[in-house]
C-alpha cells in the first residue's frame, strides 16, 4: 500500500532534483522514491529487487535474413 510523505528541503536541492527528473524524463517524485528505496536497500532494510535473467541462444539465428524479410530491401 502506497502512502504520502511530506518533507522541505532547500531550493538548491529541489533544483538539483528538477535537473536529475528532466534528465531522466520522470517525475521529482519518481526520482526521491527511487533514491529512498535505494538506501533503504543498500542498508538491508528492505528486500533486495528480484532480478531476472533469461538467456538465448542466438547463435543459429541468421539475421540477414530476418532483415531482409522485415525490411523489403528488394
Amino acid at each position: 500500500m502506497k502512502t504520502t510523505i511530506n518533507f522541505r528541503v532547500t531550493y538548491d536541492v529541489k533544483e538539483q532534483l528538477e535537473f536529475l527528473a528532466t534528465e531522466e524524463g520522470d517525475t521529482i517524485s519518481n526520482v526521491v522514491r527511487d533514491i529512498i528505496i535505494l538506501y533503504l536497500r543498500e542498508r538491508g532494510l528492505i528486500e533486495p529487487q528480484t532480478v531476472r535473467v533469461i538467456e538465448v541462444d542466438l547463435s543459429q539465428v541468421d539475421f540477414t535474413v530476418i532483415n531482409n524479410k522485415t525490411n523489403n530491401y528488394e
